[in-house]
């Protein structure tokens, strides 16, 4: 303390507008939950806090502007529009509508509360994102009856520092304000929900409801379906297929009844996919890379695909399938990161657990 304070650097630098004090700060805060988690003492809520100050920072994203706009010609009209109002390109192209809900909250926070309110709801569903994906590995065990070590068996602090960092640093570039995150956070509910179907009902009706939800809040609700099919592959019983089933059906029932672009919603993902425009023209869309900025994202890539084999060679279908199936979908599209760490967090920490 007494060196910060007379260092002529720092003195200097702390009466302007940049970045060093909170550059210095930051540094000691990382030095502080580094010998908190080497001694067993890290709680899941300083990553919860770690996530909100990587996401805080001034709206830049195109979309935003995009998604605000649509949610007042909602709230004006009073109906969700099939064809696109604002393209200047291709004015009245057919369009599906898949995140109209979180589009209206986003234009009435804009509205009522300014821009900054929507920073700040964006900074809230990261923090919640990246609260569960630490809970499960810092809180009440994931080792259910079936796992060799049943009870609260937790992963070291160590273990899961590596695995949240990782997973943190590799989607950090996808805490932008869209409708997306929602369905961040109903994958991380859902995948949580799966791991502890054998701890009882709770964690079963949530693992069944959930993707529901994520569907009329976004498309990419479609990855907590994907979560679920790799679980019903590894797990052939009873009762787990008649989950499946539930699930599909309330997710089809209310697609059909609730969602204004009805079941289309389930095959948007898959036109985007397919559409070469998209992968031309927008990086998100496009595939891995080598390039410098990717180098965020391959140690979480390859390091689900190394557990995926760890998985494989212990027997743990589940998690070698939704490791290894996310780790290749991020591989096709570059913005399928932060749903791959959303799942490899809490699944290859329920995986270091039993090894």
């Amino acid at each position: 303390a007494l060196l910060a304070a007379i260092n002529p650097f720092l003195v200097h630098y702390s009466q302007e507008l940049r970045v060093y004090s909170w550059l210095l700060a930051l540094s000691l805060l990382s030095a502080v939950l580094l010998l908190r988690a080497l001694d067993g003492r890290l709680q899941w809520r300083w990553y919860a806090l770690a996530a909100g100050v990587l996401a805080l920072f001034p709206l830049h994203n195109d979309d935003t502007g995009f998604h605000i706009a649509s949610g007042r010609w909602i709230l004006a009209t009073g109906h969700v529009p099939d064809r696109n109002p604002f393209s200047y390109a291709n004015d009245g192209a057919t369009w599906v509508q898949h995140q109209w809900l979180p589009a209206v909250a986003m234009a009435w926070l804009a509205d009522h509360l300014g821009i900054v309110a929507v920073v700040l709801a964006k900074v809230a569903l990261v923090m919640a994102a990246w609260a569960l994906a630490a809970w499960s590995l810092m809180g009440p065990s994931l080792a259910g009856p079936t796992h060799a070590s049943p009870g609260r068996v937790r992963l070291p602090a160590g273990w899961a520092m590596l695995l949240l960092s990782i997973g943190l640093v590799a989607s950090a570039f996808r805490f932008v304000e869209r409708p997306f995150l929602c369905s961040i956070v109903m994958l991380g509910i859902t995948t949580i929900g799966l791991l502890r179907w054998d701890a009882g009902r709770p964690a079963r009706v949530i693992a069944v409801l959930t993707p529901a939800v994520a569907l009329q809040l976004h498309a990419g609700g479609l990855d907590a379906v994907l979560v679920w099919l790799a679980f019903a592959v590894a797990r052939p019983r009873r009762e787990v297929w008649l989950g499946l089933l539930a699930m599909l059906g309330l997710a089809i029932w209310g697609l059909a009844l609730l969602a204004p672009a009805g079941l289309g919603v389930l095959s948007l993902p898959f036109g985007f996919s397919g559409n070469a425009y998209w992968h031309e023209h927008l990086a998100e869309f496009r595939s891995l890379g080598f390039d410098a900025e990717a180098v965020a994202q391959w140690p979480l890539v390859l390091g689900a695909l190394a557990l995926a084999g760890v998985a494989a060679w212990r027997r743990r279908w589940f998690h070698a399938l939704a490791l290894a199936g996310f780790a290749a979908l991020a591989l096709r599209h570059v913005r399928m990161t932060w749903p791959l760490a959303t799942v490899a967090v809490p699944v290859g920490g329920a995986l270091l657990v039993e090894v």
